[in-house]
């Protein structure tokens, strides 16, 4: 099925840090780095394997981003291993836009097949403009958690740990210490993630059920499985062993008969296939059904069968 629609592009907009340190600090580890003047300071156990989190940045030097809600403030994704001694930052800035596209779906399965860009949305809405966003993105890690309960803190502690958890694993199916310090294989990494995460909340947050009653015009097309058969006309009292014919497949032949020889040929695009002469003593051979010999100026004394 194909359907004109809407469409929100959720994009992370993850960099690497401008610097990273990591190294020993007393009995533990010490992870500092900051990128545009939002600093990282954490400590790490030494008795811990790996350490790996996303949080919201904070501390930083300009004030525009200082001043925003934890909800829409830029985060960072740290990962480190204290048996390599290797770490790396992350910093994302999340952002999205809205299109009309074009989109085909699979209504058997449900599966989205491509999403086709048409032009951006061109409508005011309440996400990229307007209270309560004013275009700012929620970035998914932090949550207004004013007044929740202890079971809404955990599930938010919980997604921050299982988004970075989610980064860590796919860092550990290579080389970890090589990927660890290759800072593009990271920032990749973290991209790929956060960007369906994001994508994930985003069908939560900001798409509603549409109660306007308008129909969305779609075009359907029905794949139906069909039986071809191909037309090979039947040949009777051919006295020849389909096995001498040597060729690749019995289709549409003419039968010619010419100074007592008689000849079977098949014509496929430029290739002439010629079968041998039958004996002198074959009996006249016939076809179940006329045919028209499309001999052309060759047809001089042929007769078709």
């Amino acid at each position: 099925m194909k359907a004109n629609t809407n469409a929100i592009q959720t994009l992370p907009n993850c960099v690497k840090a401008d610097t990273v340190n990591f190294a020993r600090a007393g009995t533990g580890y010490q992870l500092t780095g900051s990128w545009a003047g939002c600093p990282v300071n954490l400590n790490v156990d030494s008795s811990t394997d790996l350490e790996f989190g996303v949080d919201v940045v904070g501390n930083c030097t300009t004030a525009s981003v200082n001043s925003l809600p934890a909800p829409v403030k830029p985060v960072v994704f740290w990962f480190a291993s204290t048996t390599y001694s290797a770490a790396s930052l992350v910093f994302c800035t999340p952002e999205l836009t809205i299109h009309d596209v074009k989109v085909t779906v699979n209504l058997a399965t449900g599966e989205l097949i491509n999403v086709e860009p048409l032009g951006d949305y061109a409508q005011p809405t309440n996400v990229t403009s307007g209270p309560p966003l004013n275009g700012q993105v929620w970035n998914g890690v932090r949550h207004d958690v004013t007044g929740a309960s202890a079971d809404t803190l955990l599930r938010d502690q919980i997604s921050r740990l299982q988004l970075a958890q989610s980064v860590m694993l796919l860092l550990q199916k290579g080389d970890l210490n090589t990927n660890l310090q290759n800072t593009d294989t990271v920032v990749n990494t973290v991209s790929t993630r956060y960007a369906l995460y994001l994508a994930l909340s985003a069908r939560s947050n900001y798409f509603v059920a549409d109660r306007s009653g308008d129909k969305v015009l779609a075009e359907i097309t029905e794949i139906q499985q069909r039986l071809w058969l191909s037309y090979v006309p039947f040949i009777l009292a051919l006295p020849v062993s389909l096995a001498d014919l040597s060729l690749p497949f019995l289709s549409q032949y003419a039968i010619y008969t010419s100074n007592g020889r008689d000849f079977a040929r098949r014509w496929y695009s430029w290739w002439h296939f010629a079968l041998p002469p039958l004996p002198a003593t074959s009996k006249p051979h016939a076809l179940c059904a006329p045919v028209d010999c499309g001999c052309g100026s060759h047809n001089q004394g042929f007769s078709c069968a």
